[in-house]
């Protein structure tokens, strides 16, 4: 199926051997095709991450990593509002939008340039 999109999940405790609860791997079904996807360069004041041609992001699917090897990531529902998200040094994490996220904004915990790679795909 052209619109299906494909993850799996596992995090295990190493010290005590405990996995994640729930499903740790899943298929969705896309009603939409469209999807975007960049790098951006971020620092201390939060920026709007790039939509293309979509026109919200309510709902849709977003995998986000952290690209800088120090600074830490935060994603934000819209300018200036709560973060939903954060990004460690090298991290790589998946995450469902809301129906309050419609415009998301990025910023990072330091001034140096701090790259976001990301991805939203429309659902």
């Amino acid at each position: 199926m052209s619109g299906e999109l494909s993850a799996t999940v596992s995090i295990t405790d190493n010290a005590t051997g405990v996995k994640n609860p729930g499903v740790t791997s899943l298929s969705i079904n896309r009603t939409n095709a469209r999807r975007v996807a960049g790098v951006i360069t971020l620092s201390t004041s939060a920026i709007a991450i790039p939509l293309g041609d979509m026109t919200t992001t309510a709902n849709c699917i977003g995998v986000f990593k952290n690209l800088h090897e120090t600074a830490t990531l935060e994603i934000l529902r819209a300018t200036g509002a709560t973060k939903i998200m954060k990004l460690r040094p090298g991290e790589c994490w998946p995450i469902r939008f809301g129906s309050e996220v419609t415009a998301p904004y990025a910023v990072a915990d330091v001034a140096a340039a701090a790259a976001l790679d990301y991805v939203i795909y429309e659902d």
